[in-house]
């Protein structure tokens, strides 16, 4: 449990320090495998969504730009600090959960898929 939240500090410490997000404000919406996906930007805010049929989960937090085109959600509403990664693919994103986003969706479905505005 200590080794969790010094990782998490240290990764959060180290996003913090790279500036704000230049990842588009706006709504997005797509699909992973066999659910819906969605999210929202403000600013270096987002908000995630999952659902499906049995699946309904979800987030806030910190977005971080980690690299050229590349950013990273930081949700810690539920104890666990979840990662999500999401890359910049030109006419699309690319959503990729990195750790700890099990108590944000439970088993049925995930945070992993494509977005568009």
């Amino acid at each position: 449990m200590m080794f969790k939240r010094v990782f998490a500090g240290a990764c959060a410490a180290m996003l913090f320090a790279t500036g704000a997000s230049a990842m588009p404000d706006g709504s997005y919406s797509g699909e992973g495998d066999g659910f819906r996906l969605s999210a929202e930007v403000r600013g270096n805010r987002i908000e995630v969504e999952v659902s499906t049929v049995g699946c309904l989960g979800g987030g806030e937090g910190q977005l971080r730009q980690v690299g050229n085109r590349v950013w990273q959600a930081y949700l810690s509403e539920y104890g666990d600090i979840c990662v999500i990664q999401i890359n910049d693919m030109g006419n699309s994103y690319y959503m990729q959960e990195v750790q700890g986003c099990f108590a944000y969706h439970g088993a049925q479905c995930g945070f992993t898929g494509s977005l568009s505005k």
